[in-house]
């Protein structure tokens, strides 16, 4: 099943600026119809995972998650750059976002 894109909570029509993220950048998961105890959360930047989190207790809310500023400084200048995330359950059941892309300005 493809999940709905995740969301930078910093970028303005598509672009994230470095200056907006010096703290480390805001994704924003949307609410899950399904949540599963211990569900994990993988988001990824151009297809490699940048931040882990486990969530031991279902939760049907959306989910901010900080990544960290190294990651889109890494990626920035780039031209557009894919963000998406995969949910791993316990049952071992990976279900995966649709990506979204956004471009990362150094200024």
């Amino acid at each position: 099943m493809e999940l709905e894109p995740l969301q930078i909570e910093e970028a303005i029509n598509g672009v994230i600026k470095m200056s907006a993220v010096e703290k480390g950048g805001t994704a924003i998961i949307p609410p899950r119809t399904d949540p599963q105890p211990d569900d994990e959360i993988h988001i990824c930047i151009n297809g490699k995972v940048v931040v882990t989190i486990s969530l031991p207790e279902p939760d049907d809310k959306e989910i901010k998650v900080v990544v960290p500023t190294v990651f889109f400084l890494n990626n920035s200048g780039q031209g557009p750059v894919a963000f998406h995330y995969v949910i791993y359950t316990r049952g071992g059941v990976e279900d995966s976002s649709k990506p979204v892309n956004y471009e990362i300005h150094l200024a």
